[in-house]
């Protein structure tokens, strides 16, 4: 295959991904012995991505919250693994909009108590949440990170399903913040590497 094909297709394809304002992130969530879970991060303008969520779980399993850090909050908290779960969330607004508890008891969350399928209730939340930051320049990107917890539950451990549809937003795939210089050697790199396995 030629090279410069190749070139151009992954320059296409990176066009693509920069350009999506949407995208969606879902799973089940199964993990004995944990309390919280990284869900998804995004990147979009400061006047307001939207996240349309729908969880669902075994009541017994109650009460779960989801976190919404900022960039430099999350970078904080993870990875540490040593800190707990209420430790995790002390770096958040916990009476503003990073906390959103996905329990009836909240009007915000959206939830109600359904029987499932297999005689066991199950708590639902569906809903949407805007991400708006008061900033001076208003096309400045900013970064957000979702997890998932139940800090108080009595059970140790996680059971979820969840859906999280993200609209005007890119997925943040840097583990890190990247400069302009640390994303020109990653595209470089990469179609250093692509060519390579074509020859």
């Amino acid at each position: 295959m030629d090279f410069s094909f190749n070139v151009v297709g992954f320059l296409f394809l990176i066009a693509q991904i920069t350009r999506a304002s949407s995208f969606v992130r879902e799973g089940h969530l199964k993990l004995a012995g944990y309390n919280f879970a990284f869900l998804a991060s995004f990147c979009g303008n400061s006047t307001g991505p939207v996240v349309q969520y729908n969880f669902s779980y075994p009541q017994e399993f109650c009460c779960y919250s989801l976190f919404s850090y900022f960039q430099d909050q999350w970078w904080k908290i993870w990875p540490r693994p040593e800190l707990d779960c209420n430790e995790k969330a002390s770096v958040l607004d916990l009476d503003g909009s990073q906390v959103l508890n996905l329990t009836t008891t909240d009007p915000r969350a959206g939830c109600r108590v359904l029987l499932s399928g297999n005689g066991s209730w199950d708590i639902l939340c569906q809903g949407s949440q805007m991400y708006q930051v008061q900033t001076e320049e208003p096309s400045t990107q900013k970064c957000w990170f979702l997890a998932v917890s139940n800090c108080n539950s009595t059970l140790q451990g996680l059971q979820l399903d969840y859906s999280l549809n993200i609209t005007g937003a890119t997925p943040n795939m840097a583990s890190k913040p990247l400069d302009r210089g640390n994303l020109l050697g990653l595209v470089l790199t990469v179609i250093i590497t692509w060519s390579s396995l074509d020859m």
